[in-house]
């Protein structure tokens, strides 16, 4: 089995200068690289379980522990042509130092069934901090492959790329930014009616950041079946004895809640989308998901508020079949002004 390689959760609260209105927080960061062009042909041959890096950039870290925000775009687009009802397709970005070979690159995944004749659009994100000064890549990369094959037209199944695909890094990241994401920690099933606080970071704003842009991200699996649930942490299939055929209906929200500085609780709340959440249903065609929510959060002064911020994706099983929460595709972020 693959090794997964870890990434550090960081929390740092280093004085930075400068702030900036809340919804602007992320676009502060100018792109310092990115790549349009696909390295590869934009087929893949999902009857040939095809699978390889697409997009390409790279950056020279000038310090340790120099963090790059990663934004991916996959415009993922499964022909009418196709004889199965779907093909699947995995995606990750990947990063490392240029001279060591990408098998050892640590990476953020997720996965997505895209139906006959369906056009959708996946976007990745990750921030990689980079361990010492030097030259660093990153790929998006992708794979394919046939869920549930019908035994008609085999060379007909293949996976396209859309032109409004692409990977780019962001220019060096405020040094107090952080994230919360640990592969190597095992993925959780959740059974019907239950919920769960995913990836939960705990931050403390700089004394100069009035604002700062907040991530949660999850990659969920429905138990409409066994396949696609084993945790590459303990090798274990967390569908086995939970498959159902529904599916799962869920809801995930963002949550950041600032607390009191005496820590009796807090003194301001913000979700997203909202407070409600989001409801999704999970068939057992598309089978896993993966989900994105942010929100621009102020820095609330007064009222006996501190500058701790707990930030967190609640994610609740409402109805229907278990589903595993994979560890490899959820995390937290907090990215204040540069």
């Amino acid at each position: 089995m693959r090794k997964i390689r870890a990434l550090s959760v960081v929390t740092c609260s280093l004085l930075v200068l400068g702030s900036a209105p809340a919804q602007p927080a992320m676009a502060d960061y100018a792109t310092e690289a990115h790549d349009k062009f696909a390295g590869r042909s934009r087929t893949y041959l999902a009857y040939k379980d095809d699978t390889g890096s697409i997009f390409e950039v790279r950056f020279t870290a000038s310090q340790p522990g120099e963090q790059r925000r990663l934004r991916g775009q996959l415009e993922l687009i499964a022909p009418k042509s196709i004889s199965d009802d779907m093909v699947v397709a995995r995606h990750a970005i990947k990063c490392g130092p240029a001279q060591v070979n990408v098998e050892e690159y640590e990476q953020v995944y997720g996965v997505r069934n895209i139906l006959r004749g369906q056009t959708y659009i996946q976007k990745p994100r990750w921030t990689y901090t980079a361990p010492e000064p030097g030259e660093y890549r990153c790929f998006l990369w992708l794979g394919t492959g046939r869920p549930r094959p019908s035994g008609k037209k085999t060379s007909s199944n293949i996976l396209k790329v859309g032109w409004k695909s692409h990977l780019e890094a962001t220019e060096p990241l405020n040094p107090a930014s952080a994230q919360s994401f640990d592969p190597n920690v095992p993925s959780r099933r959740l059974i019907k009616g239950k919920a769960a606080d995913e990836n939960v970071l705990t931050w403390t704003a700089p004394a100069s950041v009035t604002s700062f842009s907040a991530s949660g991200d999850t990659y969920l699996t429905t138990c409409t079946a066994v396949s696609g649930s084993t945790d590459p942490v303990t090798g274990k299939r967390l569908c086995e004895g939970y498959a159902k055929l529904y599916g799962s209906d869920i809801n995930t929200r963002l949550v950041v809640g600032q607390l009191r500085s005496d820590g009796s609780g807090y003194c301001a709340l913000h979700y997203s989308p909202s407070k409600s959440g989001r409801k999704t249903h999970i068939n057992r065609d598309i089978h896993h998901v993966v989900l994105n929510h942010s929100k621009a959060i102020p820095v609330k002064t007064g009222s006996g508020c501190g500058r701790t911020f707990r930030i967190k994706v609640l994610v609740k099983n409402v109805a229907g079949a278990a589903i595993v929460v994979h560890r490899q595709g959820t995390l937290t972020s907090a990215i204040p002004p540069k």
